[in-house]
Parts: structure tokens; C-alpha cells; sequence
């Protein structure tokens, strides 16, 4: 509802110690969310409270909010003896233990609780505890819960500790489906181009996904012939081959999208830098003969360059795909961004769900300042991929550009739930909340951003003057004082900062900021007079 938090508070306090417990548990959850609330004395009081649902709601709830307690209380709970709050706070353990919890979870492996035992495995496995390696062998031989083992299996690929190869390798040949399709994401995690020898064999597996798991990391340890595998499953006639080798090419398609960034991506890079592409060679030949009789003619009136040129250098554009895209690419690389727009509209005419295309058309759009073409345009992006966060930025700002305030602030958010630590859009965020005079929004933006990027003098000014707006002048003063740090010839900084103190009753200190804004400001700044004026009042 876009309440502040103060207000929201007062609503929910009276659901605190609701008889019901999910009720009660969703208004802690809601409360911690919105800060500013000491919720251990409730908490403490749910840990011994008689009803087995109000614990387990404890549980549900440490497994969701951050609390300094929430560790001691999930052990607590681990003790009870009802096994819906074992679950509970087997769950919130998993959220919260770190290595010094070690002993505890080895103990959960043999608990009479399959979900409890479950969660023990996920947790050493996200922890890397190779001293665990000897426990998860052993439970793999003795579980016969296929979630459990297909856990196992997962784990011991994250610790990736060498001495689990032997028991990944045996899982390879096991009769569980789903413990063998672990197995060759575990293996390709540990052994790296070294295993492509041994994952081989899974492409011939009887099950689909354990096949489609090979495939994409043999293709991730530049295997790049498994795609032949791949084009084969995606014509058979079972649905669940079809949708196995689907999911395979989109985990392909991410590695591609990573594989600047990703070190562990190197051998693929490697095979693809090496990879000939006859048509493209034949293209290329074709452009660098027709250059050079460019180049050996005369030049051509600028006025006329079509007309002017013979005909048997006229010749139709190609018609494969990759051709074409570079045809409306050439146009917006020379500034021609009207042809580039008609040539990437053709383009999508002939391949709709291009999504380079449709989003370069987004941005394209955006540029001439054509805001509906682009919303358009980027909706279809996210049709594509709804994990695409330049997406529904720029949806943002092409929404905030058409006047849809709140549909620009959804799409923020949208953009930071799928990447939390993009500061730029959090700060974008912040600064529409400061349009919209929701101070205590702009400012938790703010300070979130702060987490991931130093600030600049800009930014922190737009965080004082929502702290300033908010009555806040504490915490204004810190963030103006910062900014001046940073950019010392800002008169607006020294302005407000200066009328802050003089409300928190300290006048010499303001004076001397004026006194001294005055030989930092430069001469031709529209607010120098500002400054002056304020300076020769309080001195009167």
C-alpha cells in the first residue's frame, strides 16, 4: 500500500499475539520486514508456548526473517519433541548454520525425520564441509528416501572434495533416475574437462533429463558435438524427451550469456573461438570482394548514392537470419536510426522471438523517444525471458518517461527482485519514491544501494534531502557533510546543510559553512546569491 512504515506498524502490532498462529506468524514476518520493532520478547514466549502450532509457527518465521537470536532459537527448537516444529526448525537451521555448526548437522543426518535429515544434507553440501564427505557416503548406502540420496549426490558435488569421486561415479550406474542426473551435474562440478571422458556414456542413459544433464555439461566443458544429441531429442516423439532437451539448450544458452564472465566457462570459449563456420566464412569473402570494388570506383555524389551506383553493384540483401541482423546493426552503427528501426522491424517480421532483437527494438524505440513502441517492445523481452533485468529497467524508465509513475516503480522492483545488487537501479528506484514525496521509501533505496557502491556527491545529496524532507536532520547533516566531501563547489549542498543547522540551534556553525561556501562556490553558480542572502540574514 505504499504506507510508511510507522503507520503500517500500528496496524499490524495488535496480530502480534493473535490466537491464531498463521495469522500471528504473517504479522511478525511483516512487522520485521518494516524494522524498528524488538520482536524477541514474542518470540521467546512462542519458544515455550504450550500449543505445538504456535512453535512451529516460530520456526517458520526464524526461517524467514533476519534476527540475532534466530540461530539459538532454531537449535532450541530442534530439540522439541513434535516433529512439525522439528521441520520448521530444521528449515530455518539450514537458512542460518555456518560451519561451527558442523557437529549439530552431522547429528541431523540421523535423525527419524526425513525432511529434518534432508535439510542436515542440503546444508553441509552449501557449507562445503568435507569432513562430512565420510557421513554422506555412508547415507547413501543406507537411505532409501530418493530425495534424501538424490540430495546426497548434490552435496558432494558442491563440498568437491576428490575423495567423493568414487561414490559419483558408482551413482552413475544407479537405479534411481534422479540420483544419476545429480550425478553427472555433481561430476561435471568436480572434475571438470577431465570428466568429459566419463559423462559421454550418459548420453545414451534411458532416462531424458539424466540425458539432457550430459548434454549441457559436456557442452559447458566444450563438447560442443552434444548439440547433435540435442537436435536429435527434440524430434522425438515423447513429450518429456522433447521438453528434457528444451530445458538443456536454455541452461546452454545461459552458459553462452556467461561466458565473458565466467572462469569456469574458459574450456567452452576455448572450443567455440576454435569452430568454423563455412556460411559465414562464405559471407564474409563475399562482403570483403564487394568492399574492395567499393573501394575501386569512383566515389559516388553524396546526394544520389543509390542512383548514382551501377547496377551490377546493386545486388539484394541475404536472406539468412544472421545477415539480415547485421544489416539493421550497420544502419545504427553509421547513426541511421530510422532504417535501423524499419530494418530491425523486417527482421522481427521473418523471426518474432529473436530476443537480441526485440530488446535492441526496445531500446531503439527509446531513443526516438517513441515510449509506447518501447514498452511494447520490452514487455515482449520478458515474454522471452522473464529473468531479463535490463528489461524490466528500462520498462521502468520508459514507463516513468510516459507519466505511469507506479507502473515505472513496479518494474524497479521487478528489475532488483532478479538482481538486488545493481545499485544504479536501486538509486533510479530511490529517486522516483523522492518524485513521489515518499521519503522513507527513497531513503531505505538509498541505503541498500549503499551496501553494493560507494555513493557520489550527487547520490547522497538525493538521500539528504529525503532524510531532510523526512525530519530526519541527524542523519541529513551526515549526508550532506558527505557529499560536500565529495564535491565542494555545490551551492545547493552548502544551502540546505546550513539551514539545518540553524533549525538544530547551531547558527555559528551554519555561518561558517556560508563563510566558507563562499570561496568554494564558483563565481557563475545560480545559487551563489542564495548563499550570499542567507549568510547576510543571519548575521543581521
Amino acid at each position: 500500500l505504499g504506507l510508511p512504515a510507522e503507520k503500517a506498524l500500528v496496524l499490524i502490532q495488535p496480530f502480534l499475539k493473535h490466537p491464531n498462529n498463521r495469522v500471528r506468524g504473517n504479522a511478525m514476518v511483516a512487522a520485521a520486514s518494516l524494522g524498528n520493532i524488538d520482536l524477541t520478547p514474542i518470540m521467546r514466549s512462542m519458544l515455550e508456548d504450550p500449543d505445538k502450532w504456535i512453535r512451529a509457527t516460530l520456526g517458520y518465521v526464524l526461517s524467514v526473517i533476519d534476527h540475532d537470536q534466530a540461530l539459538e532459537m532454531s537449535v532450541d527448537l530442534l530439540k522439541d519433541d513434535d516433529a512439525d516444529v522439528r521441520k520448521n526448525a530444521a528449515l530455518a537451521l539450514s537458512n542460518r548454520a555456518k560451519e561451527a555448526q558442523t557437529e549439530l548437522l552431522v547429528r541431523m543426518l540421523s535423525d527419524k525425520i526425513p525432511f529434518v535429515k534432508l535439510q542436515a544434507v542440503i546444508t553441509l553440501g552449501r557449507l562445503r564441509i568435507v569432513t562430512a564427505v565420510p557421513w554422506l557416503v555412508k547415507m547413501l548406502k543406507t537411505d532409501r528416501n530418493f530425495k534424501i540420496r538424490s540430495a546426497v549426490i548434490t552435496s558432494l558435488g558442491r563440498i568437491g572434495d576428490r575423495s567423493g569421486i568414487p561414490t559419483l561415479q558408482n551413482a552413475l550406474r544407479d537405479r534411481d533416475s534422479r540420483v544419476r542426473a545429480n550425478a553427472v551435474e555433481s561430476l561435471e562440478d568436480v572434475l571438470g574437462e577431465s570428466g568429459i571422458n566419463v559423462l559421454r556414456p550418459m548420453l545414451r542413459d534411458t532416462d531424458n533429463r539424466t540425458r539432457s544433464n550430459a548434454a549441457k555439461a559436456l557442452f559447458r566443458l566444450g563438447d560442443i558435438e552434444v548439440l547433435q544429441e540435442l537436435e536429435k531429442m527434440l524430434t522425438s516423439s515423447e513429450i518429456a524427451t522433447r521438453i528434457s532437451a528444451a530445458y538443456a539448450l536454455g541452461q546452454i544458452g545461459l552458459a553462452l550469456r556467461e561466458i565473458e564472465t565466467s572462469p569456469l566457462l574458459s574450456p567452452l570459449k576455448s572450443s567455440l573461438e576454435n569452430l568454423k563456420n563455412p556460411e559465414a566464412e562464405a559471407i564474409a569473402a563475399l562482403q570483403k570482394k564487394a568492399e574492395a570494388a567499393e573501394t575501386a570506383r569512383p566515389e559516388p555524389a553524396a546526394a544520389d548514392v543509390v542512383s548514382s551506383q551501377p547496377k551490377s553493384a546493386i545486388k539484394p540483401l541475404p536472406e539468412d537470419k544472421e545477415s539480415l541482423r547485421k544489416a539493421f546493426l550497420g544502419h545504427f552503427q553509421e547513426g541511421r536510426l530510422e532504417q535501423a528501426l524499419e530494418g530491425v522491424a523486417d527482421f522481427l517480421k521473418k523471426h518474432p522471438h529473436d530476443l537480441m532483437a526485440v530488446f535492441f527494438a526496445g531500446n531503439l524505440n527509446f531513443q526516438l523517444n517513441r515510449s509506447e513502441e518501447a514498452i511494447a517492445h520490452f514487455n515482449k523481452a520478458i515474454e522471452l525471458d522473464p529473468f531479463h533485468v535490463q528489461a524490466h529497467s528500462n520498462l521502468g524508465i520508459a514507463y516513468y518517461r510516459s507519466g505511469k509513475m507506479q507502473e515505472a516503480i513496479d518494474f524497479f522492483k521487478k528489475a532488483l527482485q532478479l538482481k538486488p545488487d545493481l545499485s544504479v537501479i536501486r538509486f533510479n528506484l530511490a529517486s522516483l519514491y523522492l518524485k513521489a514525496n515518499r521519503w522513507e521509501d527513497a531513503i531505505r533505496q538509498f541505503e541498500e544501494g549503499f551496501r553494493y557502491q560507494e555513493p557520489n556527491a550527487k547520490i547522497l545529496t538525493n538521500m539528504a534531502f529525503a532524510c531532510q524532507k523526512n525530519g530526519d536532520f541527524e542523519k541529513a547533516a551526515k549526508a550532506y557533510a558527505k557529499a560536500l566531501e565529495l564535491d565542494g563547489r555545490d551551492a545547493g549542498i552548502y544551502y540546505n546543510l546550513a539551514l539545518i543547522l540553524v533549525k538544530s540551534g547551531k547558527k555559528a556553525e551554519a555561518v561558517q559553512l556560508l563563510q566558507r561556501s563562499l570561496s568554494e562556490v564558483p563565481e557563475n553558480s545560480p545559487g551563489l546569491k542564495n548563499l550570499r542572502d542567507l549568510l547576510e540574514r543571519l548575521k543581521a
